[in-house]
């Protein structure tokens, strides 16, 4: 007897990427960036904040609560900014991939 199945098929909320961050010129993560379809989340000092994440280019962007904005670009270097404003820097991060 033979049977025949089909491969399993994974859509984007089956694959996460995820990417720890830390200060410039430090080693310990402050910061985690996970990118997992609509469970999309950043984890700040140990809280998991649900996020919005979409492809801006060739950068990932994260939006959570209160206008709060995460940009990683290509190089590993993220971009935090508030209140929905992106001209302004409140702080940078260097990631690196989780994988």
């Amino acid at each position: 007897m033979l049977f025949a199945f089909a491969p399993p098929t994974y859509g984007d909320d089956d694959q996460m990427e995820m990417w720890g961050c830390s200060h410039p010129g430090q080693r310990r993560t402050v910061l985690h960036l996970a990118d997992w379809g609509s469970r999309s989340y950043v984890k700040i000092q140990g809280q998991r904040v649900p996020a919005t994440c979409s492809l801006e280019g060739t950068d990932r962007r994260w939006d959570w609560g209160g206008g709060n904005v995460m940009i990683l670009s290509k190089d590993g270097i993220a971009h935090y900014f508030k209140r929905g404003d992106t001209t302004h820097s409140e702080g940078t991060f260097k990631c690196k991939s989780m994988n």
